[in-house]
């Protein structure tokens, strides 16, 4: 079958399995610093790092820790791992580096500018901002800024030219994406006032940093808003509005329309093969998370109420992570479940013996009757065979039981014969026939026909078996190959299962399971678990599966496997068959068959392993983020063949002899089974700084070195105090001259200008006065000019006293605030009231202070004046030794709390409040709103100081 029928392979055949999916909340309340999140990154050691509204934090499973500095609590939006460093990108703080490992956090991008989106360059980092694209060395390099503009020709190019006109770059929303070693400049879907028209195609940066464009066979994409690029395997996969593109290694697109309400494909990540997560984009920036499973597209952000989503991530155990904007982080863990149970309608004593597929139906052979499956549709095909059944065949049209002690004429076959891929056996009187042609078995009596089974490396071999030994038999050479003797090298005399792979074969007996590879048996391991009968062996790419008594065994042959039985979501622990179908796993028990997707089961998930190696010890750490309590971890060193459990999280090497050693280690959670890790060369070396016998001129000479040194560093120092007093000096003399300048000017801007807009206002409002027999039209103009001049005073005023006040006291701005009050509020036919109290308002502020308080008092007055409908509004200052308080009244009609976060005044206001540590708090009012602005004193007076 074609790749090409619409993505069937990865869209049109989805996983039948939902399964139980559960979300838990992480915000504020248990240990997450801030509720509004950004972007999630999973390092390489396993560990999630989360950019939120204020700084970057650490999740290890079990706890948050906050690794900001002190100074940089701006909202990370962006983060990228690079080696064993992250750089974090902010909206506000520029770039900066971390290592989880050191305390250094060196800036690398200046804090001027607004990082969106971070890429791998080479060994180089690319950052976007809205109106450039920086090229980053490393931190201790300059960042190359590259603008995007639009030659005479039309042809988009990267200009690194400081005099670029800035009416000539380009205000397209553009996104980065760094894929496969490639970068690639494609369409961002949120438009803002930066950037507001759209962009078709992609474009390339190459090696000598020149906007190139895609290989031709992109060209499908030149139309295009390309809204994402990822690339999973070979194959590369493009989003758009409503569309996903694939393009796979031979060249062939794909294209599937994905139904997303007009928004654009942002992200994706495959839960399976089958099953998507898809995060789309609108043009106002509103993201949905969505799964893609059975054809059907699931909006998760509504079915989980997540709110405000910003980014997804769906890590190496499986689980989702979801970041919101203010309600935190939701984790929802993706667990298998069977999707449908069908109860077979048999007797008490009637119990399922075998099954089979064809391509449109479960077939269920029990010991006395055979059904036919069709989901939970089930029908009796044929009742009561007259014997017990043991296995049923499906080939073509027809269907063959094979039964102890009974002839069925309508099913021409009976307990004797068995079909296979080459013909059918007839056992009969101890010898074997292959159709009419009698095999050289005859030595071997009592040959069990159910267990043949084909050899993978022949193509013409078969195992066949008695109580005796296990055969492999050549058809073509009508010979033995081989012969293994049950009693001595196997676990039990009775082979129930055998499946051929590859260069081995797996052997299923009444007791175990064997493995022969290269001539060799052996027992496989599951931990405690040492007796079980086989029923059934099956591999599903990867993995093998095995039917017993006690439940479902998946494993691999590298120690790792899982255990399903009733505690997992089986309906029984009998298991009887297991077959696979498509992507599910049909399993059959005693009077049940259910099916499971094998996505839900097909990748164990044991706990993260790290280690660190120091100079005589390891220290470890055990990362589960889906489970992070419960886990156990063990290890074993040298030739010691017994494990030692791990104690304080270190292995001391006390006792080791110096050399190269093997360390290995074992962990698992809780109630699961072991995994182990690789086996770990350790080298222990001689610690000549730990050695009791040190020489003496050794520490002679680092002393003499160290005095020299410091003695070198005291001369500079002096050198550089001397420097630094002369410039303090320059200084204060520039300052005071330029006080002095500051107000001659504000001097002679208030005399001139001032008093020439005053009267402008005034004559115009003479003219209208007078002027009623004018046109409406004039009267219209004249009314502009006087409201026009009027607010124009009203700016040159506070212009005039914020460029004349480098420093004013609390009771000068708590004045104008009332003048200015006074004036806004009384045209517009809203009462003012203020009122202090408390200490004395004598205190001395600098200028950006006073502006910052002033602007969160104007920015109050506006939006109660403008957006409340009030008639009254109060403004209340109260003083103490610690804060001032600033109480903001009316009597409107409020503030919706689902709203607040997204007005942007009340985010400047909370910016600027910032500044100072202080606060915002807002309380409804039964009519109308209060705000409170706390501003500490130490900060506000002593802010130049910081």
């Amino acid at each position: 079958m074609k790749k090409g029928i619409v993505i069937a392979w990865i869209l049109l055949i989805s996983i039948i399995a939902k399964g139980q999916e559960k979300v838990v909340w992480y915000n504020v309340r248990n240990g997450l610093p801030h509720d509004v999140t950004y972007e999630i990154l999973q390092t390489k050691d396993g560990l999630l790092y989360l950019g939120t509204e204020n700084g970057i934090t650490q999740y290890d499973g079990v706890v948050f820790r906050d690794i900001s500095v002190t100074d940089k609590y701006s909202p990370v939006i962006t983060l990228l791992e690079d080696g064993d460093n992250i750089w974090v990108g902010s909206w506000g703080d520029g770039a900066y580096q971390i290592n989880p490992e050191h305390a250094s956090t060196p800036q690398c991008i200046d804090e001027n500018f607004k990082v969106r989106y971070l890429a791998k360059f080479g060994s180089d980092i690319l950052a976007s901002t809205y109106y450039s694209l920086l090229r980053q060395k490393n931190c201790n390099t300059t960042s190359q800024e590259f603008y995007l503009t639009i030659d005479e020709n039309g042809a988009f190019t990267l200009a690194e030219d400081s005099k670029v006109d800035i009416h000539s770059i380009v205000k397209y929303s553009i996104n980065i994406s760094s894929v496969d070693g490639a970068v690639y400049l494609h369409y961002e879907p949120y438009q803002s006032h930066f950037a507001n028209h759209g962009v078709n195609g992609i474009w390339m940066i190459d090696d000598e940093f020149h906007l190139v464009p895609p290989p031709k066979k992109l060209d499908f994409l030149k139309e295009t808003e390309v809204s994402m690029i990822q690339k999973f395997g070979n194959d590369l996969y493009f989003g758009s509005k409503d569309r996903l593109y694939i393009l796979d290694e031979t060249g062939q697109v794909y294209e599937s329309d994905l139904e997303l309400d007009g928004s654009y494909l942002s992200k994706i990540a495959f839960i399976s093969p089958k099953v998507l997560l898809l995060m789309s984009t609108s043009s106002e920036g509103q993201k949905t998370l969505y799964k893609y499973a059975d054809g059907v597209l699931t909006n998760l952000t509504s079915t989980y109420h997540l709110g405000v989503v910003s980014d997804f991530l769906l890590d190496r155990e499986g689980t989702l992570w979801v970041s919101t904007y203010g309600k935190g982080l939701a984790k929802i863990r993706l667990q298998g479940n069977p999707s449908e149970t069908i109860h077979l309608p048999v007797d008490n004593d009637e119990q399922i013996q075998s099954g089979t597929i064809d391509p449109n139906f479960i077939y269920a052979l029990t010991s006395k009757s055979l059904f036919r499956v069709d989901h939970h549709n089930v029908q009796k095909e044929r009742d009561y065979f007259g014997g017990k059944c043991k296995k049923i065949d499906v080939i073509g049209d027809n269907k063959y039981c094979y039964c102890v002690n009974a002839v069925d004429n309508t099913l021409d076959y009976y307990s004797r014969k068995y079909i296979a891929e080459v013909g059918m056996f007839t056992l009969t009187n101890d010898t074997l026939f292959l159709e009419d042609r009698p095999l050289s078995l005859t030595k071997y009596k009592n040959i069990l026909v159910p267990t043949i089974e084909r050899n993978f490396n022949y193509s013409k071999a078969f195992w066949v078996s008695n109580q005796e030994f296990l055969i492999l038999y050549d058809l073509l050479q009508d010979s033995v190959l081989a012969t293994f003797d049950l009693k001595k090298d196997f676990c039990s005399t009775r082979i129930t299962k055998i499946l051929s792979d590859s260069d081995l074969t797996l052997i299923g007996t009444e007791k175990c399971l064997m493995v022969l590879k290269d001539g060799k048996l052996s027992q496989i391991n599951f931990g405690d678990h040492h007796y079980f009968q086989v029923f059934e062996l099956v591999k599903y790419i990867n993995w093998y599966f095995m039917a017993t008594h006690q439940g479902i065994y998946q494993f691999d042959l590298k120690g790792q496997y899982k255990f399903f039985n009733k505690d997992s979501g089986l309906e029984e622990n009998y298991i009887r068959d297991i077959m696979v179908s498509n992507d599910d796993l049909i399993v059959m028990g005693s009077s049940t068959i259910q099916r499971w997707s094998i996505s839900d089961v097909a990748d164990p998930t044991p706990p993260f392993f790290n280690f660190k190696i120091e100079d005589d010890r390891v220290s470890t750490s055990l990362i589960s983020l889906s489970q992070p309590n419960g886990i156990a971890l063990e290890y074993r060193l040298g030739q010691d063949s017994q494990w030692h459990a791990v104690i304080n999280n270190e292995i001391l090497f006390d006792g080791l002899d110096y050399g190269v050693h093997q360390l290995q280690f074992k962990y698992r959670k809780k109630s699961q089974d072991w995994y182990y890790s690789d086996i770990i060369p350790i080298t222990r070396t001689f610690q000549w700084n730990k050695s009791i016998v040190l020489p003496f001129i050794a520490y002679s000479t680092i002393l003499g070195l160290l005095t020299f040194l410091f003695w070198r560093r005291i001369r500079k120092v002096q050198r550089k105090n001397q420097a630094l007093r002369e410039a303090i000096q320059v200084r204060d003399q520039l300052k005071d001259e330029i006080k002095a300048l500051r107000k001659n000017i504000a001097m002679d801007f208030h005399d001139d200008m001032g008093n020439k807009i005053a009267r402008i206002s005034l004559l115009s409002e003479l003219l209208e006065n007078h002027g009623q027999n004018l046109p409406d039209t004039d009267k219209q103009k004249i009314h502009q000019i006087k409201e026009d001049a009027k607010n124009l005073y009203y700016e040159t005023k506070e212009f005039v006293w914020s460029l004349k006040n480098e420093q004013t006291s609390l009771d000068e701005l708590i004045t104008y605030i009332t003048d200015f009050a006074n004036d806004f509020l009384l045209p517009l036919g809203v009462e003012f009231e203020s009122e202090r109290k408390g200490d004395s308002f004598d205190d001395i502020l600098s200028m950006e202070c006073s502006r910052d308080i002033l602007f969160v008092c104007k920015e109050a007055l506006t939006n109660g004046a403008v957006h409340s409908g009030c008639n009254e509004i109060k403004l209340l200052f109260f003083k103490d030794a610690d804060a001032l308080l600033v109480t903001y009244i009316d009597d409107g009609k409020g503030i919706e709390k689902h709203k607040q976060l997204s007005k942007r005044g009340l985010l400047h206001m909370k910016e600027r409040i910032k500044k100072y540590q202080g606060k915002l708090e807002i309380h409804p009012l039964t009519k109308g709103t209060k705000i409170e602005f706390t501003f500490p004193i130490k900060t506000i007076i002593e802010y130049d100081k910081i």
